[in-house]
């Protein structure tokens, strides 16, 4: 059996460096994104959700990281096909979503602060986003959608992708439209 080794030689080595690479990454897309959306969980759901499974378990643990990236594809797949219908089940939605993950330390409420182009041309984008996050099981009343401005959305969006330890950018639930990844 071989095993596989893992060149970490050229990962940055401290948490400066991984949020000026993480922004550099998402300014390239900066003239794209129309929306800033911020998700909230509801920490009572979390929390009795908790109490009985028996484990001891914080809002922060693995597990529960592994389920708000489940929740978000959820949400996600819901969005999506709001959105465009039939053209996100054939791989060809024009949605561009970068969802990031923050609230994973000490008395912090889990949320996702999400990056998105939804064309101008869809109706009612405020109140078909709070729809879809409505449906997610834990999902919060809190949400917050709002028209791109700036960079500065950016930096507020990634003020904490500073480790490797920590879950930040939600990779498994970027969604980048193929137009998109051929012209970047």
């Amino acid at each position: 059996m071989s095993t596989k080794t893992r060149n970490v030689s050229n990962l940055p080595n401290n948490g400066a460096e991984i949020r000026r690479q993480i922004d550099a990454w998402l300014e390239q897309y900066d003239g794209e994104i129309t929306h800033f959306v911020t998700l909230t969980f509801d920490p009572k759901r979390i929390d009795a959700y908790i109490n009985g499974s028996g484990k001891k378990l914080n809002r922060h643990d693995a597990e529960l990281v592994k389920f708000y990236q489940r929740s978000m594809k959820h949400f996600l797949n819901r969005l999506q096909k709001s959105f465009y219908g039939n053209l996100a089940k054939r791989g060809r939605s024009p949605l561009l979503f970068v969802p990031v993950l923050e609230g994973l330390t000490k008395d912090e409420i889990p949320h996702y602060h999400c990056f998105m182009r939804v064309d101008a041309d869809r109706n009612n984008i405020k109140q078909t986003i709070e729809a879809c996050w409505e449906r997610v099981q834990f999902a919060g009343r809190q949400t917050d959608v709002q028209a791109y401005r700036d960079r500065g959305c950016l930096t507020y969006g990634t003020k904490n992708a500073l480790s490797l330890h920590r879950e930040s950018v939600d990779w498994l639930n970027i969604q980048m439209p193929t137009a998109i990844n051929q012209s970047c």
